[in-house]
């Protein structure tokens, strides 16, 4: 049985044996089973597990307001995926700043299999399908138009919320993004993106992720 921790019980000693015997199995804290990852980017130990598509457009600045910077080139798309961990139901919490449209990654299986909510200001929030390259708006949603994120670098609290069916997603405390959809995504790894113009920047204060 899954835990909801990450750690699995086991119950008996044997195929077709019956026993009282039980044992709780906790996974390697930094395997795909890890009941969750914290990045935080004014710590050198917290900062390293990110994989990104182009290491060298993710710029950790240091000082007081440390974060990771993110700038576009001439791809127009930019992710930073959480290594380790895969999740089916996810939360993920960040403090975020953006120039461009911020993607929030789950469900993420390579480049060409994953899901994402789009948030930028002035548009609503948008969930996204992306599979075999391929990409379409999924789910019954309803969402709120964006005043800020997306213009000015001015930081936002965003959490994504992913249970069974259910997507959600808050910014500064504020329900944004509501979708049901047909079937649960499949279990992945999640991560932040950033798509626009050339020189857009995404900056990332923490990306912390739980089950």
């Amino acid at each position: 049985v899954l835990l909801a921790d990450g750690s699995v019980l086991v119950v008996g000693s044997g195929i077709g044996e019956l026993s009282s015997e039980a044992f709780v199995y906790r996974p390697s804290l930094v395997g795909p089973l890890s009941s969750g990852a914290l990045l935080s980017f004014a710590s050198s130990e917290l900062s390293r597990g990110l994989s990104a598509r182009n290491p060298q457009r993710a710029t950790i600045q240091g000082g007081p307001d440390a974060h990771l910077e993110l700038t576009l080139g001439n791809t127009g798309s930019e992710w930073l995926i959480v290594s380790g961990p895969r999740f089916t139901g996810l939360s993920l919490s960040s403090r975020i700043a953006a120039t461009g449209a911020a993607s929030i990654y789950f469900g993420w299986q390579s480049p060409s299999e994953h899901w994402r909510v789009v948030a930028q200001g002035g548009t609503k929030p948008r969930l996204l399908r992306m599979e075999a390259g391929q990409e379409s708006e999924q789910g019954s949603c309803g969402g709120t138009t964006l005043s800020s994120l997306g213009g000015a670098l001015s930081f936002h609290d965003v959490e994504l919320a992913v249970a069974g069916r259910d997507v959600e997603l808050t910014m500064d405390a504020e329900l944004v993004l509501s979708c049901s959809l047909e079937d649960a995504p499949a279990t992945g790894q999640a991560g932040l993106g950033l798509q626009g113009a050339i020189g857009q920047e995404l900056r990332v204060e923490f990306i912390s992720l739980e089950r």
